[in-house]
């Protein structure tokens, strides 16, 4: 309550967050502040030993008329834990952005063609990262070793949309590959990606399959695969 009241102070932030997210008045008359107040006030007043365990029958009663009281305010109290929620998320993508270990950077999306055939001409979706690296798969002295993925139209004229990796067990390639759908989603949440460049098509669904059965001792591995659409 005391956050979202010292936003509502901040025009430049309101006016930010505003455009993400709706955020519930509480300083107005008749508000959740007021109310919130006068609530504590009776709970003070009528009910004092609120947090005795032995409470009488009187007190219990008590307690069932402020928890309608409460209630009653339901809707506003989901608004509130919702924004909440909101600001924490954002809060978190901003930390990650500004102390993260290794590069991140503003991804750019392309806008959607409006062809949808697929021809060996056509230039197709695109997914070019730079220096890609997992946030989660962090070493002792640092940020694991990023690698390069181009995907779509290249510089020049190929066009690969497949990207066959091959590696010994342990080698990163499924740390790649979940590198590779986190930084799409990132992307398209808005959020900066774990990268030095990322430039991507707007992408709807990503299949992916990962095993974990794999028989080393027997030379046995299982095949994991990614698909963007």
């Amino acid at each position: 309550m005391n956050l979202l009241i010292l936003l509502h102070n901040d025009e430049h932030l309101m006016s930010l967050l505003s455009k993400v997210l709706d955020i519930p008045q509480l300083s107005e008359h008749n508000a959740l502040s007021e109310f919130l107040s006068q609530f504590e006030a009776a709970i003070d007043s009528d009910f004092p030993k609120y947090q005795d365990h032995d409470a009488t029958e009187a007190d219990a009663e008590t307690l069932s008329i402020l928890i309608e009281l409460f209630v009653e305010k339901a809707s506003q109290w989901s608004q509130v834990i919702f924004a909440l929620c909101c600001i924490d998320v954002l809060r978190s993508f901003s930390a990650i952005a500004i102390d993260s270990s290794g590069s991140m950077c503003r991804p750019s999306i392309l806008p959607q063609s409006t062809s949808n055939t697929v021809c060996q001409n056509s230039k197709g979706p695109i997914l070019n990262i730079k220096g890609l690296w997992h946030p989660f798969a962090l070493r002792e002295n640092g940020v694991p070793v990023p690698n390069d993925m181009i995907l779509g139209e290249g510089t020049n004229g190929h066009h690969p949309r497949t990207l066959l990796l091959t590696g010994p067990n342990m080698g990163g390639k499924s740390t790649l590959l979940r590198a590779a759908c986190l930084a799409v989603i990132l992307a398209q949440l808005g959020c900066y990606v774990p990268s030095e460049m990322c430039v991507l098509s707007v992408a709807d669904t990503i299949f992916t399959r990962l095993g974990a059965t794999d028989r080393i001792m027997t030379g046995e591995s299982k095949f994991h695969n990614s698909l963007f659409h």
